[in-house]
């Protein structure tokens, strides 16, 4: 039942379920590396990757962002940043930071939203960095320097 509805719908919440269930029966060591690689083969990558996290897989995860790179999103860099600050940081910058697409002031409060996460788990000075970069590049785009400012400011203080 709970392997129909995280197979065949996708179901995120029934792996929680059928996690505790296999673990209840006591068979969780022996059955979780086959139920892995099936996630592997029937989930989608974003998918897959959020049971990675969620079992704290952080090698197979970092390997897989490695593979798709756009899947990376602000939760799975906060958990790979501690074994892989650079990498998660030149990913971060090039993935989440310069592929936002918008420009109207929700994506860039998006945006500006975003890099304050990173700086929440990663590096200030590059947060700080990446802020005065985007100002420099995008100097008429003046709801974006806006909304990056009020970022800067609330991680200067």
């Amino acid at each position: 039942m709970f392997e129909k509805g995280l197979f065949d719908n996708h179901d995120l919440s029934a792996y929680q379920s059928l996690r505790k269930l296999i673990t209840e029966d006591g068979s969780w060591k022996k059955k979780y590396p086959k139920l892995l690689k099936k996630c592997e083969n029937r989930l989608t990558p974003w998918e897959y990757s959020s049971i990675l996290d969620n079992e704290r897989e952080i090698d197979k995860l970092m390997a897989l962002i490695r593979i798709k790179p756009r899947i990376l999103d602000v939760a799975f860099a906060r958990s790979l940043y501690p074994r892989y600050p650079g990498e998660i940081s030149s990913l971060y910058y090039h993935v989440v930071v310069l592929n936002e697409p918008e420009t109207n002031r929700n994506g860039y409060r998006r945006l500006a939203n975003k890099i304050r996460e990173y700086a929440d788990f990663g590096s200030i000075d590059l947060a700080k960095t990446w802020i005065n970069k985007l100002i420099m590049m995008y100097p008429r785009r003046r709801a974006l320097i806006q909304e990056l400012s009020v970022v800067l400011n609330e991680i200067l203080r």
